[in-house]
């Protein structure tokens, strides 16, 4: 609900931490690796964000 009332770029990057807590956990728990990949698809998740973010 409150995601809703929020600004885009902040919704994004809540919704993206929620996807590192869960490659955190992973590896903490399971033992499970990112692959580069993986790593490489972050970042790009990450830059679109920078890219779309409101210019202040």
């Amino acid at each position: 609900m409150a995601l809703g009332s929020l600004s885009a770029a902040f919704s994004s990057l809540v919704i993206f931490v929620e996807a590192l807590a869960a490659a955190f956990f992973g590896w903490a728990v399971f033992g499970e690796t990112l692959s580069p990949l993986q790593f490489a698809g972050a970042a790009l998740i990450l830059t679109g964000i920078w890219i779309a973010r409101p210019k202040s």
